[in-house]
């Protein structure tokens, strides 16, 4: 088992996809977090049951997980085969069955993988969200919602150091997180409101 793990850490540092790793990690977080986020105060705001959140939630998540593989698989495989092909004109050989083709292709299947996977975080706030509606009915949303927030929050973190350089990315995020807010304060006026 250590000799293949050992393996891994070979072709993930050969093919320079720690970065690549990390970048799937936080995109599908994100995406899982904030469908989830959606679906619990439309449930919320509806007072639709725990079992049609559930359902929604999970059909949800697995949507994003398979859109999510394969939309990583396609960039994934287009950079690399660039990358690769670059590589070869440079030295005028083949590297077909080279330790740098395993390591791209092991690249492509992890950064997929874990891009598939990690949309499942969102789970964590119906877990939540579940235990609260029956502890504390009047603060289960909010807190959830805090909760998505402060988790959305830590996930930009990730990217202080690279969005130094980076006007494009901090740009995006900084959009993606006024969205979300700008929906959850919306929610929470529609809420009230209908109350």
């Amino acid at each position: 088992m250590s000799n293949l793990v050992e393996k891994l850490r070979t072709y993930l540092r050969v093919a320079q996809a720690l970065p690549q790793l990390r970048r799937y990690v936080v995109l599908g977080m994100f995406d899982g977090i904030v469908v989830t986020l959606s679906l619990i105060i439309t449930a919320d705001v509806g007072n639709l049951g725990l079992r049609i959140l559930w359902a929604s939630v999970i059909s949800s998540l697995v949507g994003v997980a398979v859109a999510s593989a394969w939309n990583t698989v396609q960039a994934e495989l287009l950079e690399r085969m660039t990358e690769l092909r670059k590589i070869e004109r440079t030295l005028l050989r083949p590297l077909r069955g080279t330790v740098l083709d395993r390591a791209h292709k092991v690249s492509i299947v992890l950064c997929s993988l874990v891009h598939a996977l990690s949309p499942l975080a969102g789970l964590v706030l119906v877990v939540l969200y579940e235990y609260l509606k029956y502890a504390a009915p009047e603060l289960a949303l909010p807190i959830t919602v805090a909760s998505a927030g402060a988790i959305l929050g830590s996930l930009g973190g990730m990217y202080v150091g690279e969005l130094k350089t980076s006007d494009i990315a901090k740009l995006s995020l900084l959009m993606a997180s006024a969205t979300v807010g700008l929906v959850i304060i919306l929610m929470f006026l529609f809420k009230f409101k209908s109350i």
